[in-house]
């Protein structure tokens, strides 16, 4: 994880679900370098629940409810292909990644949190991680031609001043913050929108940039191109 360091963030977006501009402040923490993988979202989560309903619940599914992940023959057990280990786990809602993220004793950032982490300078904002320009040989962006996730610590080139893997494309990522600017982190608030942060290898350069913002309802929201990362508080 990375350590950033408390301050003031600029919490805004010009491209995709704009709101009125806010300033945000932020207390020293912590935060996942990579995004999480279907790997470890199986291995550190997943393969411990005991119970079948959450099981059913947190299994990541595509957009037509159809399972990611195989059924494995003799156990009856969902599982990731080998080849999905080490991509960014999506096909889950942030109710799910909230869970995950409990169970390793994190939760989810902060818009204003996400931001801090992925500017591209020490103590200012910047259009991408790297810098104000696009570069598509630095992200899994549209432009770059790839059309699908790559593995989490690909493209160290695009990483952002404080280390983030692919805060710019690859995968959309959730935030515990609300549509309105409400932060949370115990429980996803109950029939309400998250700001989604980030872009993904769908999305143009336009939208993989830091002054892109999304939303989509925290619950039941499964996406094959929205990911998570996690984050943790100093004590």
């Amino acid at each position: 994880m990375a350590r950033i360091e408390a301050r003031s963030v600029r919490v805004e977006s010009e491209y995709g679900f704009a709101r009125k501009a806010r300033n945000g402040k932020v207390k020293t923490f912590f935060i996942d370098l990579c995004e999480v993988t279907h790997g470890s979202y199986w291995r550190d989560f997943y393969a411990t629940l005991d119970d079948a309903a959450q099981k059913a619940t947190f299994l990541p599914r595509d957009e037509n409810d159809a399972p990611i992940w195989f059924q494995e023959p003799t156990s009856g057990e969902f599982q990731p292909d080998p080849s999905l280990m080490n991509l960014p786990v999506t096909g889950i809602d942030a109710v799910a990644a909230l869970a995950y993220a409990k169970k390793q004793g994190k939760r989810l950032p902060t818009e204003a949190e996400w931001l801090a982490a992925a500017a591209g300078h020490k103590s200012r904002a910047t259009d991408y991680a790297w810098g104000d320009d696009f570069d598509p040989m630095r992200c899994n962006a549209k432009e770059s031609g790839v059309g699908a996730a790559v593995a989490v610590t690909d493209l160290p080139v695009g990483r952002s001043h404080f280390g983030l893997y692919h805060v710019c494309g690859n995968v959309k990522e959730w935030t515990a913050t609300t549509e309105e600017g409400k932060d949370f982190d115990d429980a996803v608030p109950a029939g309400e929108a998250l700001a989604i942060r980030g872009g993904s290898y769908k999305e143009t350069a336009r939208n993989v940039s830091l002054k892109w913002r999304w939303v989509l309802p925290g619950t039941g929201s499964r996406l094959t191109d929205v990911g998570f990362r996690c984050a943790k508080d100093v004590f």
